[in-house]
């Protein structure tokens, strides 16, 4: 009722994802109580309904409620297609006789961009409201920001901070954007996270590149085709493969270890930490005859309530640690848990790749930045006025 009085009857979920077991957990209660409200949801999603956490932690708990309700209010279609209509937008209307990109980080681009988008203006810094109200700090004027990868993407930035951001500039000269592949993936993502909230706020963008455009993010786009079953060969993705052998060789081996379980070796020195392992050790151990005594709550207490011997207590140990190995809610299997969201978010990096390198190309468009300069008053072929 609360989303119906302060949204309306209709909500859109663009790259509908699933990734974390408390999403998962969420859905269908979330869902059922917008439907039962007569709020129409509209989807997007790079996977079927069936797809959707493939391989999440108790996802055949958590999962098939939600697809049935799904079906049941709404419809569900396939929307099957290789072609890219922001490239054939591209193709009619060509791109900027004045580029905004540079390739393999051309000295001074950057700077004549300042200088032409400015009319020559001191660089000063500047404070922003940026996201959870926090105020960031950057160098800018007159609606024009100069700032970098390594400040917008390696350091701790949100969605909210890059939508600020752009709300507040309407021209981004951002420096010293790094070929990204999955070792990166946390700067990769913030880095699609920012060009999202660009392209949707219609700011201009001009980027200095370390390499060209098509090679920046081809080492994450192949994350899309990268799943539970082809991580988990030891052999990592040699063979040519653009995917990090790094990261892929690292998610393996703990795949594998989480997989082989725990040895007889580390269970017991899991259950008893400096546990002698000889006869002669045995005898030597402090305590060993204590071991045979019964143990009692209240310091030996009359009325403490019998309790059973330290050998009972150990073996009982021993039985439970092995029962939670099987356990869906024991730490090793939500080790998988964690393993499949990290394998899932890896995907949703490889599919918002795609997206980026797609915008990026219209991004430097006659269409976009005609539309870029209507939506503000300005003509492209004067400075804007500073």
């Amino acid at each position: 009722k609360r989303i119906v009085k302060e949204v309306g009857t209709l909500l859109c979920f663009d790259e509908m994802a699933i990734t974390t077991i408390q999403d998962c957990c969420l859905l269908t209660p979330l869902f059922n109580a917008m439907w039962d409200a007569g709020i129409v949801t509209i989807m997007t999603s790079n996977r079927a309904p069936e797809d959707l956490y493939s391989g999440g932690l108790n996802r055949h708990v958590y999962l098939p409620p939600f697809v049935a309700s799904l079906k049941a209010n709404c419809r569900v279609m396939p929307l099957i297609s290789d072609t890219d209509y922001r490239q054939e937008q591209v193709a009619r209307s060509g791109l900027a006789v004045d580029p905004v990109f540079c390739e393999q980080e051309e000295e001074g681009f950057a700077q004549q961009w300042w200088h032409k988008a400015t009319g020559g203006a001191e660089r000063q810094l500047e404070t922003f409201e940026a996201g959870y109200g926090r105020r960031l700090e950057v160098t800018g004027h007159g609606g024009v920001v100069l700032t970098s990868f390594e400040e917008m993407c390696r350091q701790t930035r949100s969605v909210e901070d890059y939508h600020a951001l752009c709300s507040r500039y309407h021209t981004i000269i951002l420096e010293g954007i790094p070929t990204l592949d999955a070792d990166g993936h946390n700067e990769a993502r913030r880095f699609t996270n920012f060009i999202d909230a660009s392209y949707e706020a219609h700011a201009r963008l001009v980027a200095c590149f370390d390499a060209p455009i098509g090679e920046v993010l081809s080492g994450l786009t192949a994350l899309r085709d990268v799943g539970i079953d082809e991580v988990g060969h030891s052999a990592g993705c040699g063979d040519g493969d653009t995917v990090s052998s790094g990261v892929l060789e690292a998610v393996s081996r703990m795949k594998a270890a989480v997989e082989r379980g725990p040895t007889r070796e580390e269970v017991m020195s899991s259950v008893f930490p400096g546990r002698p392992t000889t006869l002669s050790d045995l005898k030597a151990s402090e305590g060993s005859v204590k071991d045979m005594e019964i143990w009692q709550q209240g310091g030996g207490a009359s009325n403490a309530p019998p309790q059973v011997s330290k050998n009972w207590d150990d073996r009982r140990r021993t039985t439970s640690f092995s029962w939670e190995s099987g356990d869906p809610t024991a730490e090793q299997q939500t080790i998988k848990g964690v393993f499949a969201a990290a394998v899932a978010s890896l995907k949703e990096t490889g599919f918002a790749s795609a997206r980026t390198q797609s915008r990026l190309m219209e991004m430097q468009s006659n269409s976009y930045l005609d539309e870029w300069a209507a939506k503000r008053g300005f003509s492209r072929q004067t400075p804007e006025p500073s």
